[in-house]
């Protein structure tokens, strides 16, 4: 793991931190992966190691606002539509791969690959269709209505505890990614494979809203399938077990998409990817 690192020109300036890891022999296929709001390239680490134990090569990569990550920015600036420029950045680098991305990140990943083809597939864990409902569940309280009821907001909010400038709802609101009908309209323009992973009980991912996109999209003619699994939870990264689910569900479906047998999908225990991060952190203390 961690076979090579590099960084990336962003067109308005800046950099984008890329990590590459890189399985034993010919890969399957690459694999971009997209960290969720707060996280960074490292904290990708279990579901990198699942992919790559499957054959494929995986690029996973600090956003512009990922907090304690390489690249250019700060998480205080972090918007939506940053992070689809940001993603455009990584596919033109690595095109024709799968794009793997969860919750509110999943969101700017469909709206990047509605715009473009040179893309294999998209896989998508508690894909968040309806920003505006996930990002209040979030913050604890109504961001949203009280935006478009033109009232100010405070110009700082905390999400998961992370401080952000409440600018990024705007943000939201602006490039249309905070409801269902915009989420349908850039789904219907994806033009490859795309799978939503969804929980059935995710409180902060309403599945009927998640079907209704899944059914809209399907009704324009485009590939796309939905998978659901048994979870009344949203933030996998405070639930190994349920995470390991969802990881291993992911491998599954790009070895699909790449016309592998899912039958032999190679599911690691948990105790070995702890194991295994273990091992790249000793290394790279030693250098």
């Amino acid at each position: 793991m961690k076979d090579e690192q590099f960084m990336l020109p962003i067109p308005d300036g800046g950099e984008l931190a890329v990590i590459v890891d890189r399985p034993q022999g010919a890969p399957l296929g690459r694999v971009i992966l997209v960290p969720p709001f707060g996280m960074n390239s490292e904290r990708m680490f279990p579901v990198s190691y699942l992919l790559v134990q499957n054959g494929f090569e995986v690029f996973r990569f600090d956003p512009r606002s990922a907090p304690g990550g390489h690249s250019s920015g700060a998480m205080v600036d972090y918007t939506m539509s940053g992070l689809v420029d940001d993603i455009h950045v990584v596919i033109d680098r690595v095109p024709d791969a799968i794009l793997v991305a969860i919750s509110l990140s999943a969101r700017s990943v469909t709206r990047a690959l509605a715009h473009r083809a040179d893309w294999h597939a998209a896989v998508l864990l508690t894909p968040v269709v309806n920003s505006h409902f996930t990002v209040d569940q979030a913050i604890g309280w109504s961001v949203f209505a009280v935006r478009i009821a033109g009232e100010a907001l405070p110009p700082d909010l905390r999400i998961l505890g992370v401080p952000i400038r409440s600018t990024c709802i705007d943000d939201i609101l602006q490039h249309d990614l905070h409801d269902v009908p915009h989420a349908i309209a850039d789904l219907s323009r994806c033009a490859r494979p795309v799978t939503l992973i969804a929980g059935d009980a995710d409180p902060w991912v309403k599945i009927d809203e998640v079907r209704e996109t899944v059914d809209g999209a399907r009704r324009a003619g485009r590939p796309v399938t939905l998978v659901t699994v048994e979870a009344a939870s949203h933030q996998l990264y405070r639930n190994p077990v349920l995470a390991l689910k969802y990881f291993q569900t992911a491998a599954q479906e790009c070895l699909r998409v790449v016309g592998r047998s899912v039958e032999r999908a190679v599911a690691a225990p948990f105790s070995e990817i702890v194991s295994a991060a273990e091992s790249v952190r000793l290394r790279e203390r030693a250098q």
